[in-house]
């Protein structure tokens, strides 16, 4: 007989130590109560640890949930660090997209993408300047071409200067580098409206 009430009195501990493992678990999940359940979380971890023994391994499963749940404010914190980035890679993203609508804007200015849409007129330079104080070229087409006085020159590289005389056949072209040549531009950067004067050669 009295090894059955010893019998029963081990299991009604080992029921309530398991009960009061889970009522620790669900209040740690819930965060409720940090420091008391620390407090309840070691002693419980001191008494179970001879029942364990005892009972050869049947609460492992109990102290491997506690050991899970009691990581979750970790998770938590771990996952809120990686939320923030992702919203920092997005705002990158939002900026990356930013700095190349200003590179294409800058890409149309500086390369003139706009001529494809600009009817225009295919010439070969057949005079360049003799001296460092000219700064014109002849080009092979006129006014029977449809150039006109004005009319800006473009290669691949940008602009090189306007049409300030015309023939039928030829026109003469002021370089953008001439002293008196005076071009309105606006700035890639800032988008300011400017004039550009030429300075002579280089």
């Amino acid at each position: 007989m009295a090894l059955s009430r010893r019998g029963g009195r081990s299991r009604f501990t080992l029921v309530f130590l398991i009960l009061t493992s889970i009522t620790v678990i669900t209040l740690d999940f819930r965060g409720e109560g940090e420091g008391l359940i620390g407090s309840v979380r070691d002693g419980a971890a001191d008494a179970l640890a001879p029942v364990r023994d005892a009972a050869g391994g049947v609460l492992d499963p109990v102290g491997d949930a506690l050991a899970g749940v009691t990581g979750y404010g970790e998770l938590e914190d771990e996952n809120a660090e990686l939320r923030a980035r992702i919203a920092e890679l997005e705002g990158s993203a939002l900026r990356d997209e930013g700095a190349e609508g200003e590179l294409a804007e800058a890409r149309a200015l500086l390369g003139l993408d706009f001529a494809g849409d600009t009817p225009r007129v295919d010439a070969r330079v057949i005079a360049t300047p003799v001296s460092n104080f000219e700064q014109t070229i002849e080009l092979d087409r006129g006014s029977d071409d449809g150039v006109a006085v004005d009319m800006p020159v473009v290669d691949g590289a940008g602009l090189v200067g306007r049409i300030i005389q015309v023939s039928a056949s030829r026109s003469l072209v002021r370089l953008v580098t001439d002293p008196a040549s005076a071009v309105g531009v606006r700035l890639a950067r800032s988008s300011e409206v400017a004039v550009a004067e030429g300075e002579g050669p280089e």
